[in-house]
């Protein structure tokens, strides 16, 4: 499993959205949705809070770090010299993973469209 799916994964199942919390065609729709604003905010995401944080003399405290956007890091390291090491998703890879789920989503729904049809040809 890649890094950037296992974060997917690990965040979907802190928010409840890891199937075991949602059921049916809501929770799956909500699902889809949720994959698709998370590789957006990867992909297309700002790095101004990550900038402003590399920059900074001191690290910041708690509540400023909880307000600070830094969706897309990946991993933060600081040395024994105190340099900082930021390490952020590769918006490529996530722009790679938005189309092949946004094409599979599509082929899916049009694979259900077409159960439908016939299933309801074969009732009446």
């Amino acid at each position: 499993m890649s890094v950037l799916a296992g974060v997917v994964k690990g965040g979907f199942a802190m928010a409840g959205l890891d199937g075991k919390a949602t059921g049916g065609r809501k929770g799956e729709a909500r699902l889809r949705e949720d994959v698709i604003d998370g590789y957006r905010r990867l992909a297309f995401g700002s790095n101004r809070d990550t900038l402003r944080l590399m920059f900074r003399d001191e690290p910041p405290g708690p509540d400023t770090l909880a307000r600070m956007d830094i969706y897309n890091v990946s991993s933060i390291k600081r040395d024994r010299s105190g340099a900082l090491e930021i390490k952020f998703y590769d918006r490529c890879d996530a722009l790679e993973h938005l189309e092949t789920f946004c094409a599979a989503t599509d082929s899916m729904e049009g694979v259900k469209a077409f159960y439908d049809a016939i299933a309801r040809s074969v009732e009446g």
